[in-house]
């Protein structure tokens, strides 16, 4: 009966070293880029990160002239298109779809007697856009770019889009 038992934890024990061997190693982290795709702008950076990596990722542009990447994974749009950048690992490679914009404004210059109104529009985005006045006392602008002169004198009129 003593052999039995002692085969039995032979066994049992066995198998915990096998199952120690090959089951991941507890709390490894999950190697993860920030983003798969981003938008931005013509000049305009931003930041990737690799998390739970243990070696410093070699990070790489698909196309040049669309998007730079340093060698600290910061990105920046060169000019517009798409392309992707890549931070290899050993031999492991992680890539984010990078769309490079180049918005422009419908009308740079305008003249608009007090209490008219006119749109503006910002093109070559797909993202929101967020619209300022320079001064409320002399125009004012809506959320969806309706500019009303509200007073004599000039104006600048804001579109910000991403985080610049």
């Amino acid at each position: 009966m003593k052999s039995v038992f002692k085969k039995l934890f032979a066994l049992l024990l066995s198998v915990l070293v096998v199952a120690a061997l090959f089951a991941p190693a507890a709390g490894a982290a999950q190697v993860k880029l920030n983003k798969s795709k981003i938008i931005i702008s013509v000049g305009e950076t931003y930041k990737l990160k690799l998390s739970g990596a243990q070696k410093e990722p070699r990070w790489k542009s698909g196309d040049k002239n669309i998007v730079s990447v340093s060698k600290k994974g910061l990105i920046k749009g060169v000019k517009p298109g798409d392309a992707t950048v890549r931070a290899k690992v050993g031999k492991k490679v992680y890539k984010c779809r990078v769309s490079v914009e180049a918005p422009r404004i419908s009308s740079v210059k305008k003249i608009v007697p007090v209490g008219k109104s006119f749109a503006l529009k910002l093109c070559g985005t797909k993202r929101n856009v967020k619209w300022s006045s320079s001064n409320k006392k002399i125009a004012m602008v809506t959320k969806n770019g309706i500019v009303k002169a509200l007073s004599p004198g000039s104006v600048n009129i804001i579109a910000k889009v991403g985080k610049s």
